[in-house]
């Protein structure tokens, strides 16, 4: 009798002793997630951009039609990847999409990441112009600050701790940061009026903002090897910037006399990771990270097969960005969306 219940005992204790030690473990995993659930805008009544338009017709059509921030949330990837987490019992159980609008914007209206979501909302029964001279033009010193950004554009798995958006960390490493220029310097430099640029461009809407920010040149030809150096001439982040969604990819072809293709090369710049255990769908730990990082210059060694020796007349190098939905880590047959050539360059063997 005494064994029996010395043993009740004991298994009692280890399953307080189990109990505690699940309880320390995942209380910091839940804070950590309630965190990033939590609107990083002020709540409140969001009259819309078009209101602001009123007034701000220049910055609107900047925004509408060259910012990304405009189709936050009914742009088909967003539509595409929150549909698949909804479905997601795990994640929209424990994590909820609240994680998503968090930084997309309000889900009660289309506008995404909108005039509202970085300026504020208006002053209930005040008139407008009294609302920008004592809420919205003093609120420019934050919206200037160095991490405002980063509220959207840093984000860290609950579980592993590991950053999954890293333009804030890419930026603190690079030469701008060294500088004194911040996210802001770069991306909304003054326009006419005298006012910041709200285009926020991206690669989605003009890949021509990459024009001479890459460089690639040949290190050797003598054949088999075929070796060149691709440089990143951005000083404020990697290419390319951020997280797994965003996959850089160089392509070789090697063509003959006739023009015709002999042969086929690529190499990848971006991340990957390890999805969240049991759930799958969103990123949590990195495994890989081959981005170009901000003033880095990388040689490329590439082998050509013998059977080609004396065939091969040129080659031509062409950059792209794909767009990859973070279940894919990556592979390119699953793009999204995949951009116009960044660079193409040609070579003579």
């Amino acid at each position: 009798m005494n064994y029996k219940m010395a043993r009740t005992k004991v298994v009692g204790i280890v399953i307080i002793l189990l109990f505690a030690l699940s309880v320390v473990w995942f209380w910091p995993v839940y804070s950590e997630v309630q965190a990033m659930k939590a609107p990083n805008y002020e709540q409140g009544v969001h009259k819309g951009a078009l209101f602001c338009a009123q007034c701000h017709r220049g910055i609107y059509d900047e925004w509408s039609t060259r910012s990304l921030h405009a189709v936050a949330t009914t742009g088909a990837s967003f539509k595409d990847y929150l549909g698949k987490f909804k479905n997601n019992y795990l994640l929209n159980t424990f994590i909820t999409d609240d994680v998503c609008y968090a930084c997309h914007g309000e889900k009660a209206n289309a506008d995404g990441v909108s005039c509202e979501v970085c300026h504020g909302t208006i002053i209930a029964n005040v008139p407008i112009m009294e609302t920008h001279r004592i809420k919205y033009k003093p609120g420019l010193k934050t919206l200037r600050e160095e991490d405002f950004c980063a509220k959207c554009h840093d984000l860290r798995s609950p579980l592993s701790q590991d950053d999954i958006f890293s333009v804030q960390g890419e930026w603190r490493d690079s030469h701008a940061a060294a500088k004194g220029k911040t996210c802001q310097s770069c991306h909304m430099k003054k326009v006419a009026g005298g006012f910041s640029y709200h285009g926020f461009d991206s690669a989605h809407r003009d890949v021509a903002i990459y024009k001479n920010d890459v460089k690639i040149q040949i290190e050797s030809l003598a054949f088999p090897r075929f070796s060149l150096e691709i440089a990143n001439q951005i000083t404020g982040h990697a290419l390319p910037p951020s997280g797994p969604t965003r996959v850089m990819v160089l392509e070789i072809t090697f063509l003959d006399k006739n023009g015709e293709e002999q042969h086929r090369a690529q190499e990848t710049f971006g991340k990957k990771y390890k999805l969240m255990p049991f759930a799958g769908l969103f990123p949590n730990r990195l495994i890989k990270n081959t981005q170009l990082q901000s003033g880095e210059v990388r040689l490329l060694n590439f082998t050509l097969p013998a059977s080609l020796e004396g065939k091969i007349d040129k080659a031509v190098a062409t950059l792209r960005f794909y767009g990859v939905s973070d279940e894919h880590q990556g592979d390119i047959k699953h793009a999204h969306w995949i951009s116009e050539p960044i660079l193409t360059e040609k070579f003579a063997f």
